[in-house]
């Protein structure tokens, strides 16, 4: 699997990693009740592809606790790197998966006519 370096504003350096194929599941289990909101899960769903920061490695959250406490550790600047990266280095299916999971409802029907 090919690993890619993001550098976010503050200096903070992220590796980034394709997730494996259960880690979105595991994540929307750690997220809880909170998963059916469609903002909130397309927030969590970039921390599937964080590997590392500044070389200590990052496991996937497994708690509602644990994904809080890495928002805060990543800060807004890194959320912006993760992001970007996650854009300019995988598959054009991530970005669509982010993209679905913020769509509303309404606008999820609007599509399908």
């Amino acid at each position: 699997m090919s690993e890619h370096i993001v550098t976010a504003v503050s200096g903070k350096k992220i590796t980034l990693k394709r997730p494996e194929v259960l880690a979105q599941l595991r994540l929307v289990d750690a997220i809880g009740e909170s998963a059916s909101n469609r903002v909130y899960l397309a927030m969590c769903l970039p921390l599937m592809y964080v590997a590392d920061i500044d070389g200590v490695p990052v496991h996937l959250p497994a708690t509602k606790r644990e994904v809080e406490a890495l928002f805060q550790r990543l800060d807004e600047d890194g959320l912006e790197a993760v992001n970007n990266g996650i854009a300019e280095h995988f598959s054009r299916k991530a970005k669509e998966e982010v993209s679905a999971a913020k769509k509303s409802p309404e606008t999820q029907d609007s599509d399908k006519s």
